[in-house]
């Protein structure tokens, strides 16, 4: 941090925040509102003469509240700039009726109340997200007692404790007596691997976490009796489980089971553990002078200005969603913007530095050169078809499209910004914006080119990335994960398990499932239950999701958005949602799948006049429809495309 204070071409923004970012690779504009210090950062020398004249005492942020600080502070150790901050909200001002001893006391005569907030603008060719991770709060988590009994600390709260330059001066004492205690449990995936409360996800770094302050703990007091209550020991990482074998050699005990309940004896104010251990298929009771949970991490709340700013996308878990797992691990979709450190997961240092550094290095690629290579896959409008409808620029997710007001001038695409999604060319009612390379002409001799051998054996399917990587998954791959709202169930077009993802094998993705709901219980649908049908139509009286529907063959469920019964033998899925690019989605489903169980050629003759009567609207209809045959999971059933 020193370096980068000191680095002639790096400027540092402390107390800052954006709010505004616009543009393209290669030229952002962004928007930076500098808060006021009150302390003139060049002239002040950090002396402390005003922090020990200041009147004002709050908890410390940096220290987890264990400690307290004044008014006018210094954030942090070794603080870069090294200079003082005001805390606007706790100071008592400069009046000298009021306070205004802080001035006094300040020789260099660097603190200056009447400086105001600062709106700095930048351009900017690349930008790099790094937006950090917020520790769970173990509150809710009645169970443990955490806030009732002073001590049950949190992994954070300990690591202030055990630092030299803590509250205590690296002493670990209790903070009901101040004393050193003689026993100290551990318990783990507090917040994390939790589908109910808490984070569903691992929190990558509790594990090691806890080894380290383990073995710390034995160094310091040697004497002292240490518990690790686990579900798992995840030490992945390169040297993680020797480290782990040290823990243990040392005289650390893990037991392999979480505590129900913690209560706390009145006289001794030591915590009494109720665990069930797995191992030994017993429930056990432990007494500890101290509980440390080990917190996870989730994102911060921040994390969704930012999104909306840099059209960014979210995993399920909350965090921003990479445009590759393996080739491009620190890019986003939107061009030019890259992450670091937890913005796109939980990682610790060692992983956090490697891919800051991956993303400086991806960010140096782009800027080095002078000019920008643009892919061809890009939207053009029509001047003479566009009716200035600003259709296409409120869709768009990338803001390459530019609408001025009605009445003024055409549509006008950002060949720099523009993705090749294909949403302004799907949502244009007048037709007046072509894909390159993506035209009539081109798709209708795309298909002819591809049945020209073998028609019944093929099925042409047009899917943007995200769906590429649905279909690929309902076939047994296993592929990465999905946005939740790019999700496609394929699986409920037969009754077949839920699409692989984070890498399920594909055996499994293929096991046949009964139930009612597929997302929200894990199981999936079947066309010939009965029963399913009234549940989903109490659960979901307006579809799954609004994209996405569940029909049967009775033709109860005509209307958009509503669930049908599914008392007759044929049921199909299909999605309104168009396609991103081409012409054969400009509205309506983009194909009909049927399930594989409508075997006699009159129900596949039925299934067809069905979907074309109820569930393609008629621009699409107008085209003539092929019939082909499925194949791999969904084999025997049929897929109608435009």
């Amino acid at each position: 941090m020193a370096d980068a204070g000191r680095h002639p071409n790096i400027t540092l923004l402390t107390n800052s925040q954006v709010t505004a970012a616009h543009g393209y690779v290669g030229n952002f504009n962004i928007k930076v509102l500098k808060k006021a210090r009150m302390v003139v950062e060049g002239q002040c020398t950090a002396c402390g003469d005003c922090v020990r004249v200041c009147p004002v005492v709050v908890p410390d942020e940096f220290n987890v509240g264990l400690s307290s600080r004044r008014a006018i502070y210094q954030p942090f150790p070794q603080a870069v700039p090294s200079a003082y901050i005001i805390d606007g909200q706790h100071c008592l001002g400069h009046e000298p009726i009021v306070c205004g001893k802080c001035m006094e006391a300040c020789q260099k005569k660097c603190i200056d109340f009447n400086m105001s907030d600062e709106e700095l603008s930048f351009k900017v060719g690349t930008i790099v997200v790094a937006t950090g991770v917020d520790v769970y709060d173990p509150t809710v988590l009645d169970e443990y007692g955490y806030t009732r009994h002073e001590n049950v600390l949190t992994s954070l709260e300990l690591e202030r404790l055990i630092s030299s330059g803590g509250p205590s001066q690296g002493q670990v004492i209790r903070l009901s007596d101040r004393q050193v205690p003689g026993s100290v449990a551990f318990i783990q995936c507090v917040g994390s691997r939790s589908l109910k409360r808490g984070n569903p996800y691992c929190s990558n770094i509790c594990c090691m976490n806890t080894i380290k302050s383990t073995l710390m703990l034995k160094e310091h007091y040697p004497e002292m009796e240490v518990k690790v209550f686990y579900i798992d020991i995840r030490a992945f990482g390169k040297g993680f489980e020797d480290l782990f074998r040290r823990s243990k050699a040392a005289g650390v005990r893990y037991i392999r089971g979480i505590p129900g309940e913690i209560k706390e004896d009145p006289a001794t104010r030591d915590l009494v553990l109720t665990v069930d251990n797995t191992a030994t298929n017993r429930l056990e009771t432990h007494r500890a002078g101290m509980v440390v949970l080990a917190v996870g991490m989730h994102p911060p709340e921040q994390m969704k200005l930012i999104q909306e700013m840099l059209a960014l996308q979210k995993s399920p878990d909350g965090f921003y969603l990479e445009a590759h797992p393996k080739l491009q691990p620190v890019d986003s979709a939107t061009r030019g913007v890259f992450f670091a450190g937890c913005a796109e997961g939980p990682k610790d240092i060692k992983e956090s530095v490697t891919q800051a550094s991956a993303a400086a290095a991806r960010a140096m690629r782009l800027m080095t050169p002078g000019k920008l290579k643009v892919e061809a896959i890009t939207a053009e409008v029509d001047p003479e078809a566009c009716t200035i409808c600003g259709i296409c620029g409120r869709v768009c997710p990338y803001h390459a499209i530019a609408v001025k007001a009605k009445g003024s001038a055409p549509a006008t695409v950002n060949a720099a910004a523009c993705m090749g999604c294909g949403t302004c060319a799907a949502e244009c009612p007048a037709g007046a914006i072509t894909m390159h390379h993506f035209t009539d002409q081109q798709i209708n001799a795309q298909i002819d080119a591809t049945l020209e051998d073998d028609p019944q054996g093929r099925i042409p399917i047009f899917a943007c990335n995200w769906y590429s990587y649905a279909g690929g998954a309902a076939l047994g791959l296993p592929l990465r994960r999905l946005p939740l709202h790019q999700r496609q169930p394929l699986d409920r077009q037969a009754g077949q398990a839920p699409v692989a993802q984070d890498g399920e094998a594909g055996s499994q993705a293929r096991a046949p499932a009964t139930g009612v709901d597929q997302r929200r219980r894990g199981r999936a649908l079947q066309p010939g239950d009965a029963a399913h049908g009234r549940a989903a139509r109490r659960r979901h009286p307006r579809g799954d999701r609004p994209d996405q529907n569940y029909f049967d063959a009775s033709g109860a469920a005509r209307g958009k958005g509503r669930t049908g019964q599914a008392g007759g033998k044929l049921g199909f899925y299909f999605s309104r949602q168009p396609m991103r690019a081409g012409p054969f989605a400009r509205s309506g489903p983009s194909a009909l799948a049927i399930p594989s169980h409508i075997r006699r050629p009159r129900g596949r003759k039925k299934a067809e006049r069905k979907a074309k009567r109820f569930f393609f609207v008629p621009r699409l209809a107008a085209r003539p429809y092929r019939a082909l045959p499925m194949r791999g999971p969904h084999r025997g059933g049929l897929l109608l495309g435009a």
